[in-house]
């Protein structure tokens, strides 16, 4: 077989390797093994393999430091969430309700957005029913955390709105539902 032929096959292989390594770093050696494919078109550079082992090392470099950057921007993910405006999707805050157990030690399920979501806690369990506040997102995973906001608009609320029983007895809301 020609040398065109191997230099194409490891080009092809090597882009397919990078699906398997993170970085973005392997696919500049497999473009540069697809150009010296082509190179090798040329009679006098196909009877060279030092030469053609040269080229494919200068292709590879020129390729990952006049690339990477670009593609590395392009494929960092973002640019896939963002919304009609131009922003960068933001879960951060938004509360959610538990549909499935979550734990430190295993992910569970939230409703959120109208829809069920994997779910993540680090240092929290969480039982169904319970509201969760998202702190961000990790993959299709949500992480989620204490709804400390909800428990300060329910004490809010409690404070302003004291029972007539606990007023006649000179007691708030809050106090009588803390003695519970």
């Amino acid at each position: 077989m020609d040398p065109w032929f191997w230099w194409a096959a490891l080009g092809l292989v090597l882009i397919g390797v990078e699906t398997f390594v993170p970085g973005l770093s392997v696919i500049f050696f497999g473009l540069g093994a697809l150009a010296t494919a082509l190179l090798c078109a040329i009679p006098p550079f196909a009877a060279a393999p030092a030469l053609q082992a040269l080229f494919w090392t200068a292709a590879s470099l020129a390729a990952f430091f006049s690339l990477r950057k670009r593609l590395k921007r392009l494929l960092k993910g973002t640019i896939f969430l963002r919304d009609k405006d131009g922003q960068v999707d933001g879960v951060a805050g938004e509360a959610a309700e538990v549909i499935e157990r979550i734990g430190p030690d295993r992910p569970g399920r939230v409703h959120f957005r109208g829809t069920s979501w994997k779910a993540l806690a680090y240092l929290e369990a969480f039982e169904p029913g319970e509201t969760v506040r998202v702190v961000g997102r990790e993959g299709l995973a949500l992480v989620v955390t204490r709804d400390f906001l909800a428990a300060d608009a329910e004490r809010a609320a409690l404070a302003e709105d004291p029972s007539p029983a606990a007023a006649s007895r000179g007691e708030t809301a809050i106090e009588k539902r803390e003695d519970k």
